[in-house]
């Protein structure tokens, strides 16, 4: 079992402490011990709050605390979030009507751009993969370089490319007519540039268009010679334009982030509605992902046995680390589900207490929620500072300012809001 204790009492209480666990399966490793060893008044505090006997009472009145009427589906491990075909069904409807019409610009993507312009690293590999020479084609009949439009080609019975002018047939000059605002061939039935044509005036002063004469040009040979460059070597090209190496700048550049989820509730806010803090995290957590964003979460509690921070203790559960994918089953289960909140987080309080110094303390019940941001912010600063857990900035995991704090919600409208209050919080982080 990997977790980290610290007496936190330096900056935040006579008695404040903190703990980090690695992970979900650490945590769960603490809290599942039963209750042999614990002291007489946390036996009790047990017996009452989280024993098979308290957890079979609530689940037979209702599905409001736990989410579920099974004792089972508390009393067992959680293999999967309670209400994960809900969770589906809201995350895509927010994407859809929500995320997806909001352009949320904390985009981190440096994405290599292959580009004609002449700017970042040339390629000659890219300019050389459809590297061809470039022809021309003389025609001996008229004596000049002619339009390649019109030249097509054949091989003899000996396998020799021929190389052939096709029939242009006469083009008598005549007048050109205004049609949709362009001038109009009535003869070629096509429209012709207006610098093409020929303007001359009539009698009463008016000015006519005409198409100019064109010679008829009989079918005939032509010879396919190589394009010469000006100083006289012959010419390439390339079928690949993009042949410059790009990487631009990120137009905002943001900060490792640490995303806390303090995801605590009164007794009166049921199952059903502490599921809507999953829709909120789990939306945040694609948003950040998407964008290619540094980022780690943490699940954080803390409780209290006094009106103030003194004589508290708090919990942080790392979910993601810098490189790990985002696990949404995990955390839902932790952050929004009703069963972890009110068995596991329970049990946890229980025995952190008592094994930690503040089994004197201990009253009746399992203290009061402190949810004061400012505290969570600070005891996982000095946390990680005492860890040397820096992620990738020591200066980022120092700075107050990248911690967000996102709290549970209840309704869908207040799953939309947070989105919205945690996002704008990450895009006042960024360095332009």
């Amino acid at each position: 079992m990997s977790q980290f204790i610290k007496k936190i009492s330096r900056t935040l209480g006579r008695n404040a402490t903190a703990v980090l666990y690695d992970s979900f399966y650490d945590f769960t490793d603490y809290v599942n011990q039963n209750e042999v060893g614990l002291s007489t008044k946390a036996t009790e505090i047990y017996e009452s709050s989280v024993s098979k006997q308290r957890v079979e009472s609530s689940t037979s009145r209702g599905d409001k605390w736990y989410g579920t009427t099974n004792p089972n589906e508390v009393l067992q491990p959680f293999q999967s979030f309670l209400f994960q075909d809900r969770l589906r069904t809201e995350l895509d409807s927010i994407q859809r009507n929500v995320v997806d019409n909001v352009n949320y610009n904390i985009d981190q993507k440096k994405q290599i751009v292959f580009t004609s312009q002449e700017i970042g690293i040339f390629s000659f590999d890219l300019a050389s993969l459809g590297l061809i020479r470039v022809f021309e084609y003389y025609s001996p009949l008229l004596k000049r370089i002619v339009d390649g439009n019109f030249i097509r080609s054949f091989k003899t019975s000996e396998g020799k490319l021929v190389f052939y002018h096709i029939y242009v047939a006469e083009v008598p000059e005549h007048l050109l007519i205004q049609k949709n605002g362009k001038l109009f061939s009535p003869l070629l039935k096509t429209y012709i540039n207006k610098d093409e044509a020929i303007v001359r005036t009539d009698s009463k002063g008016s000015i006519l268009f005409f198409h100019k004469y064109e010679a008829e040009i009989p079918k005939h040979d032509v010879e396919r010679i190589q394009q010469k460059n000006d100083d006289g070597k012959p010419k390439f090209s390339s079928t690949w334009k993009k042949s410059f190496i790009y990487i631009p700048k990120v137009e905002k550049e943001l900060p490792q982030i640490d995303l806390i989820i303090s995801s605590t509730f009164y007794a009166d806010v049921s199952a059903q509605n502490i599921f809507w803090t999953g829709v909120a995290v789990n939306t945040i957590l694609n948003i950040l992902s998407s964008a290619n964003m540094r980022f780690r979460v943490y699940v954080g509690i803390s409780n209290s046995w006094s009106r103030d921070t003194n004589d508290s203790m708090t919990s942080f559960i790392k979910v993601k680390d810098l490189n790990d994918a985002v696990d949404a089953n995990l955390v839902s289960i932790l952050t929004s589900d009703a069963r972890n909140f009110r068995y596991n987080f329970f049990k946890w309080i229980i025995r952190f207490a008592d094994e930690n110094g503040y089994r004197d303390k201990m009253t009746s019940g399992l203290g009061s929620v402190n949810d004061s941001k400012i505290f969570l912010k600070n005891a996982f600063i000095e946390l990680m500072q005492e860890k040397k857990d820096f992620g990738s900035s020591i200066e980022d995991t120092l700075n107050p300012n990248t911690k967000i704090i996102l709290t549970g919600v209840r309704t869908r409208d207040g799953a939309i809001q947070e989105i919205e209050n945690v996002i704008n919080q990450i895009k006042g982080l960024a360095v332009i």
